[in-house]
């Protein structure tokens, strides 16, 4: 009996090492959303998103352009994120976790209808609201990661169709 009693101890343990290294292998996975900030001199609103660690992000055009969002799934949001005040079209930033509590929504509010551009920087994204009528940008090297025109005649809030998700 006493040997038992002591296999048990080991495979208790062992199984608590396991799960604790198990728990940390998938936080090392998610991202966290660390910071966002308006970025300068540029003529279109245009959004620096911080996200430590891996991210993948899915992208949307709500309110017939009015808002915008970019949802980053498996992450969560760093003990200093918050919104941003409003500067150009831009009406205002809002981050919040999704009711589901896996998904940090980023909504970015805008006075005039636009779509969405995201790019991977080395640290986040980058992300422009491009105006609803404008061409899209021709880019040398390679595309942007994620353009949305906006739905025409879609419900107000109806969302367009899923785009396709950005691996890091």
């Amino acid at each position: 009996m006493k040997q038992l009693t002591h296999m048990l101890r080991r495979w208790s343990a062992a199984g608590a090492v396991f799960a604790l290294l198990l728990a940390m292998a998938h936080e090392g996975r998610a991202g966290e959303i660390e910071s966002l900030a308006w970025e300068s001199g540029t003529d279109l609103p245009t959004l620096q998103i911080r996200v430590r660690g891996s991210s993948t992000y899915e992208a949307q055009i709500l309110e017939d352009g009015h808002r915008l969002r970019v949802g980053f799934p498996d992450s969560t949001m760093g003990p200093t994120l918050a919104e941003l005040p409003g500067q150009g079209s831009g009406k205002g930033v809002y981050p919040y976790l999704s009711e589901s509590g896996t998904v940090v929504n980023v909504d970015l509010l805008l006075t005039d209808a636009a779509r969405l551009q995201v790019k991977r920087t080395g640290d986040g994204y980058r992300v422009t609201a491009q105006p609803a009528g404008a061409a899209q940008p021709q880019e040398a090297e390679a595309p942007p990661t994620a353009m949305v025109p906006p739905a025409p005649g879609a419900p107000a809030m109806a969302a367009v169709p899923a785009l396709p998700t950005n691996a890091a």
